[in-house]
């Protein structure tokens, strides 16, 4: 059972490696605002452009640090399946 647990935490722990290395190695911002729209490349499953046109509203959220950027959006669905996650 030690093993075993053993053995998936360090799965784990090699799989957040790999990701934070990829990350770091990139060039690009997290987050960029232009005139088009805002594009989002700072998160695992990054959905690209959210154009301008879809944002409903932009809040802050989050009582203490870390705060979160929360856009609400016309069309959810739309950039969900946008989202490009490695792992599926």
């Amino acid at each position: 059972m030690v093993r075993i647990i053993g053995l998936i935490g360090s799965l784990l722990f090699v799989s957040g490696l790999v990701i934070l290395g990829k990350k770091i190695s990139k060039s690009q911002f997290g987050l960029l605002m232009n005139e088009e729209g805002i594009v989002d490349n700072g998160t695992g499953s990054s959905i690209g452009l959210v154009a301008w046109d879809d944002i409903i509203k932009i809040e802050m959220i989050g009582l203490s640090t870390p705060k979160m950027l929360l856009i609400r959006g016309r069309k959810p669905k739309k950039y969900i399946k946008q989202g490009k996650n490695s792992f599926v």
